[in-house]
């Protein structure tokens, strides 16, 4: 299924996650056939990235958007 994918000229990847000596780091390759080559694609985020993403999403920053809502009001 796979190969009949790339044969077709579809992107076909993944995405890993390893630690690095306590940094976590994500990648993701992907393998896409044009004409007739093989094009690999890589991108990699780093954990810079992630810790922007979670100081965003801390508690006390969704216990503050909480306090904004209404009682009617979801998340």
């Amino acid at each position: 299924m796979i190969y009949q994918k790339l044969q077709s000229g579809k992107q076909v990847g993944t995405d890993k996650r390893i630690d690095k000596s306590g940094v976590f780091y994500w990648y993701s390759y992907a393998v896409q056939k044009v004409d007739d080559y093989y094009v690999v694609y890589e991108c990699e985020i780093a954990e810079d990235i992630l810790l922007i993403c979670k100081s965003f999403f801390a508690e006390d920053n969704i216990d503050s958007f909480r306090q904004g809502l209404g009682n009617n009001d979801e998340i």
